[in-house]
C-alpha cells in the first residue's frame, strides 16, 4: 500500500456473471452491464443491473442479440445497444433498445445496414451518433451516421477522413472529435494482411455548420500506439500507454496531452510503467490509472494518480483484484472497474476508487 495514499477502494457486490469486454452505462439512477465474452471467448446475451439503494444486482431480460463490446448510449429512460461482436465471433448490425420503465427490449429498430464491431457512439441532440467500426472482413469503415429513433431510420453524415474502429469520441456542444491510435491500417503483402497498426489521426467535425458539415484534420498524436487508454474533457484530451507498433517491442509508457484550444500536443511525465488494457479516468480533477497488463502478460494491481502541479505520478493503494481488460466507468465521482481477466480466469468483481 502506498504510504501517502489519498484514495481508497470500495468493493461492491460482485456481478452474477463473470465476463470481459462488457459495456457499462448509468441510466435512471441504475448501473447496467451489457453483454461481454465468457471464458471461451463467446459473446454473451447477459444483461444485469446494479441497484445502488438496495446494494444488489438484478438479472434482467437477456439481450435479444448476443454481443461483446457493443456501443451503448442512454437516452432518457432507454438504453440503445448498437453493433458489437456477435455470435460465432462475427460482427452484428443489430440495434436494440431497452425500455427501463417497461423492462422490455424493443427489437424493431432499423439495423445499421452493415455488420460492424468496434463502433463508437455518443448522444447528439437526443440521438445516437455512430462513428467507424470494423467490418466482417476486418477492414475498418469510415462511416458516420445518426439514428433517429422516432422515425426509425439512419441518416448519413460525412465520412470520417481516416477509416477506423474502436475510436475514442468526445462531443463538445456541436463539435465531435474522433481520436484514435488503434485503428487498423491494413497493408496488403504477399504473406497476407497486417492489421492493428497504430494510427495517429485526430479529426473534428462541427455539426452546426450549414448546409453541410465536414471533417477537419487536427494535429496528429506524436507517439502512436495500439489500444491505449483515453481520458477526454472539453479542453484537454489525454492518451496513455498502449501496445507499441510491434508486439515484441512491448508497451508504451507515454502520457500525452492535447490542448483543444491551441491544437497542440504536449508530452507529460511517463507512466510508472508501460501497460495496456488498463482503467483510466479523471477523478476529482486528476488523471488516475488502474491495473492493466504489461509485457509479462500478468494483470497489475498498481494504481497511480498524476499530480499536475508536481508533474509526477503518485502511487496509491492497490486495486483489491488484480486484472486487465476490465470495463472502466466513472460512477458517483469514482472510477469503477468491472469484470476483466485475472490470473485465475474471468472476474465478476466490481470495485471503485476515489478520494478518501
Amino acid at each position: 500500500m502506498a504510504a501517502r495514499s489519498k484514495y481508497k477502494w470500495q468493493k461492491l457486490p460482485p456481478m452474477p456473471t463473470r465476463r470481459v469486454y462488457s459495456t457499462v452505462i448509468e441510466a435512471d439512477g441504475l448501473l447496467f452491464v451489457i453483454g461481454g465474452c465468457d471464458a471461451r471467448g463467446d459473446a454473451l446475451d447477459v444483461f444485469e443491473c446494479y441497484i445502488p439503494k438496495k446494494k444488489k444486482w438484478m438479472r434482467l431480460l437477456n439481450i435479444p442479440t448476443k454481443r461483446a463490446a457493443p456501443a451503448v448510449v442512454a437516452i432518457e429512460k432507454q438504453i440503445v445497444v448498437i453493433g458489437g461482436l456477435g455470435g460465432a465471433n462475427d460482427p452484428t448490425d443489430a440495434v436494440e433498445v431497452y425500455d427501463i420503465g417497461k423492462k422490455c427490449w424493443i427489437t424493431d429498430k432499423k439495423n445499421m445496414g452493415e455488420e460492424l464491431q468496434g463502433v463508437t457512439a455518443v448522444v447528439h441532440r437526443n440521438k445516437p451518433l455512430v462513428v467507424g467500426g470494423m467490418r466482417r472482413d476486418s477492414n475498418p469503415t469510415e462511416k458516420c451516421s445518426v439514428l433517429d429513433l422516432e422515425e426509425n431510420c439512419w441518416k448519413e453524415l460525412p465520412d470520417i477522413l481516416t477509416p477506423r474502429y474502436a475510436a475514442s469520441v468526445h462531443l463538445n456542444g456541436d463539435k465531435i472529435y474522433v481520436l484514435i491510435m488503434n485503428a487498423p491500417v491494413h497493408v496488403e503483402f504477399s504473406g497476407g494482411r497486417q492489421g492493428k497498426l497504430p494510427c495517429a489521426s485526430l479529426e473534428m467535425m462541427d455539426l452546426s455548420v450549414k448546409p453541410s458539415p465536414s471533417w477537419t484534420t487536427l494535429k496528429d498524436i506524436p507517439v502512436a500506439g495500439v489500444f491505449p487508454a483515453f481520458v477526454m474533457t472539453d479542453s484537454k484530451f489525454y492518451v496513455l500507454g498502449g501496445l507499441k507498433k510491434k508486439v515484441i517491442e512491448g508497451f508504451h509508457d507515454e502520457f500525452q496531452e492535447y490542448d483543444v484550444e491551441k491544437d497542440e500536443w504536449n508530452q507529460l511525465t511517463v507512466l510508472p510503467r508501460g501497460r495496456s488494457d488498463f482503467g483510466a479516468g479523471m477523478i476529482d480533477g486528476k488523471i488516475i490509472i488502474v491495473g492493466g497488463i504489461t509485457s509479462m502478460k500478468t494483470p497489475l494491481t498498481d494504481v497511480a494518480v498524476y499530480e499536475p502541479e508536481e508533474k509526477k505520478w503518485v502511487n496509491q493503494v492497490d486495486i483489491p483484484t488484480a486484472r486487465g481488460s476490465g470495463s472502466s466507468y466513472t460512477y458517483q465521482g469514482k472510477l469503477m472497474i468491472v469484470g476483466g481477466f485475472t490470473v485465475s480466469g474471468l472476474s465478476n468483481a466490481v470495485e471503485m476508487v476515489g478520494p478518501s
